[in-house]
């Protein structure tokens, strides 16, 4: 065999044997960069996820809780006199016929997340005779419910602004969910 033959032999050889050096660095170098890619986006994913949660949390919370209100508006006979009005931490009464009243307000609570204890806002409702019941769940806080009369002097209106936040303790931007809404309530059953 000559020269020329043994070299193509060898090269020939070479390439049944299995990949060189250079080729699998290079398999490895590009793995590595797909495989680190897809492992970032899955992480922009999973904070993604878990804002939208908390984002879907203050909100449930906030339209349950306003329908609540404004349904209550809507049955009542009158606005009664312990309402408090243009404070963030507004008062609502509503005064029925035949039944007792029905009270609205924000109360401060102790809740622990983890090992810690804070204080949060919750809504809470209360029927004269009755014990209060806590609208609104341990992850959020109201931070705003002010109440404004719109009142004319032949009908009752009422505006109710409310503003609730996800519960974010350790001040982590993907916790950071807010929710407000206003909406006119008219009392219908006079």
């Amino acid at each position: 065999m000559d020269l020329p033959q043994q070299v193509r032999f060898l090269f020939h050889s070479m390439h049944k044997q299995g990949f060189t050096l250079i080729e699998l660095i290079i398999y490895i170098a590009i793995s590595s960069i797909v495989l680190l890619g897809t492992l970032q986006y899955g992480f922009i994913l999973l904070d993604d996820q878990i804002k939208y949660q908390a984002l879907a949390d203050v909100q449930f919370d906030h339209q349950r809780s306003m329908e609540l209100i404004v349904d209550h508006v809507h049955r009542a006979a009158f606005i009664g006199a312990g309402t408090v009005y243009n404070t963030q931490n507004g008062t609502l009464e509503l005064g029925y016929i035949n039944a007792p009243t029905t009270t609205f307000v924000i109360v401060q609570q102790e809740v622990q997340i983890g090992v810690a204890t804070t204080s949060i806002g919750r809504l809470q409702v209360t029927r004269s005779g009755s014990s209060p019941s806590v609208l609104t769940a341990d992850d959020v806080t109201v931070t705003n419910f002010k109440l404004t009369d719109l009142s004319s002097t032949t009908t009752p209106v009422i505006y109710l602004d409310m503003t609730i936040e996800a519960l974010n303790i350790a001040g982590d931007p993907k916790y950071d969910a807010s929710h407000s809404w206003g909406t006119t309530a008219i009392i219908r059953a006079r």
